[in-house]
């Protein structure tokens, strides 16, 4: 902050003086647009998104595990190596693109028919995920994998025959409330939807159905 001051003992003569801010609002209209269909982390106030899945028990192997007729497998019968989300950036709203790189956790939702007040759990990795601001601007449309093996591996090793435990987990900013600027991620229906990306070890042969 810039200020042109006169002293009352010499108003003929003008200083000027800077001075830092204790603090700082901003004050924007219109508001940015609810996301409909798509993702977003961040901003102030705070966004974050929830994701609500359900990992298929059987599903279809490649040629190099089954031959070229394919074939169906059991996940739960094979040992994971890796479990990522990816999430594809989208652009966001000009003033609000992040000004600075975005710190994102990602949790667990412990009681998902309490949202949106459920407590989260700890974060799955072992540090926050550092996203740059240009993957909401000229980069838009960059993939982010986020690491989720111990959540998955929990879930394969659940108990019966029937269908995996569904499951929820909660993007957000590690530091809440953030920047000004928010994250904003394709969603469900669109061609960077969110996935789920597997890296298996089979142990012996799959048989054929």
């Amino acid at each position: 902050l810039r200020l042109d001051i006169s002293p009352s003992a010499n108003p003929d003569t003008t200083v000027e003086a800077n001075f830092g801010l204790a603090d700082l609002s901003y004050i924007y209209d219109p508001a940015p647009q609810l996301p409909a269909d798509w993702l977003r982390v961040g901003g102030t106030p705070s966004w974050r998104s929830v994701i609500t899945f359900r990992v298929p028990r059987m599903i279809g192997g490649s040629p190099a595990i089954c031959g070229a007729v394919g074939c169906q497998f059991d996940v739960t019968t094979a040992d994971l190596n890796l479990a990522e989300f990816v999430l594809t950036s989208r652009l966001t709203e000009a003033p609000f693109e992040p000004s600075d790189t975005t710190q994102m956790d990602i949790r667990p939702v412990l009681e998902p028919e309490r949202m949106p007040k459920s407590p989260l759990g700890d974060p799955l990795g072992s540090q926050a995920t550092t996203l740059p601001p240009a993957i909401f601007a000229e980069r838009a449309g960059s993939q982010v994998a986020l690491t989720v093996t111990g959540l998955i591996r929990g879930i394969l090793e659940s108990e019966g025959d029937g269908d995996l435990p569904l499951s929820t987990i909660a993007l957000l900013n590690s530091t809440e409330p953030g920047r000004f600027g928010f994250a904003s991620f394709e969603g469900l229906g669109a061609a960077g939807a969110p996935t789920l990306r597997l890296v298996l070890t089979l142990a012996g042969q799959v048989g054929l159905p």
